[in-house]
């Protein structure tokens, strides 16, 4: 009996090293979770900051390099997302973007859906489609692409 002793003295100490390195990476993932804003509360400030008619506050989400795209044309301008957005965001009203597919990973987050929306000046109902990818850089989340369709013909989306 007395031999058995030290081997399972060896057991449980291998036993103890086992569960404190099992323990390690889950409060790394905790802490890295923490360093940086959840992906779907940005998508839903980037909603807020459309509806708030204020392009700044649109723009300060945007990364310096995004890619504009207007109805399938990539808009080339060095400031086309700003200037796009001065001349449209002011007057655009009831902006209501319904997602259709969300994804988030660590450095990447997408959204894809529908939108209608009016103008201040005009009463039609106005409908399309977007796609919008963020990238963190650090522990900031910013637009990388916005790819913004609208429809031409309003009998084409029958439930968006």
């Amino acid at each position: 009996m007395y031999r058995l002793l030290p081997f399972l003295a060896l057991l449980l100490a291998f036993g103890a090293c086992q569960d404190k390195e099992r323990e390690e990476p889950e409060t790394d993932d905790m802490m890295a979770e923490e360093e940086y804003a959840d992906p779907d509360q940005v998508i839903a400030d980037w909603n807020d900051a459309w509806n708030s008619n204020d392009p700044q506050m649109v723009d300060d989400m945007i990364a310096d390099d995004a890619v504009l795209i207007l109805d399938g044309q990539h808009v080339e301008q060095q400031d086309s997302i700003m200037s796009w957005m001065e001349k449209t965001s002011m007057y655009m009203k009831d902006l209501n973007m319904k997602s259709q597919k969300k994804g988030t990973g660590d450095m990447m987050a997408y959204d894809v859906g529908s939108y209608t929306h009016t103008y201040t000046n005009d009463s039609t109902q106005y409908k399309g489609f977007y796609t919008f990818i963020w990238e963190r850089d650090g522990s900031e989340w910013q637009v990388k692409v916005l790819n913004i369709s609208d429809v031409k013909d309003k009998d084409s989306i029958s439930n968006q």
